[in-house]
């Protein structure tokens, strides 16, 4: 049973992952097709496709299992660290392309909304790793939001040169 904020975060984080990754592996011709915004191709897209699967089952399976706190929520901080440079490299590029975070079915364009998602699944993972020891989360909690603030000020860049173009 769970009995604390964290546990609930981490079983959330775990089930989001699955159904996820679940939903990757149904659509996985247009997700692997998605990589080609991050110049992968080929063979070396499928690969990259399946690792992200099979990476995304694990973190899930290591929310679920019987692994500490701090290891659960390493796994999903780190996912969601590689999520958010994902969004942030297409937002900040201008790119609009198909998130298909979720698998083709909820093909939403990568926007402000996607780029939460990413940055809800860090700071639910940094939550669960570090909920225990207030001093640590403190240094993770610094360096995410270091990490937030560069992408969104690499997001405003962008949002601001587009719309300069506009007016000109």
């Amino acid at each position: 049973m769970v009995d604390d904020a964290a546990g609930w975060v981490r079983y959330g984080l775990a089930i989001t992952l699955l159904v996820a990754a679940g939903a990757k592996a149904k659509d996985l011709g247009p997700f692997i097709g998605s990589l080609r915004t991050y110049g992968v191709g080929g063979r070396a897209a499928t690969v990259a496709a399946s690792m992200i699967i099979v990476v995304e089952v694990a973190a899930s399976a290591v929310s679920f299992g019987a692994t500490s706190d701090v290891v659960a929520g390493i796994a999903c901080a780190v996912l969601g660290l590689l999520f958010t440079a994902a969004q942030t490299y297409l937002l900040a590029t201008g790119r609009r392309v198909s998130c298909l975070c979720f698998g083709a079915q909820s093909a939403d364009h990568v926007s402000g909304h996607t780029w939460a998602r990413a940055v809800a699944v860090l700071l639910g993972g940094l939550f669960v790793a570090f909920a225990g020891s207030p001093a640590r989360a403190t240094d993770a909690l610094t360096v995410a939001g270091g990490v937030l603030l560069f992408g969104a000020v690499a997001i405003a860049d962008r949002s601001l040169r587009t719309r300069r173009h506009q007016l000109v």
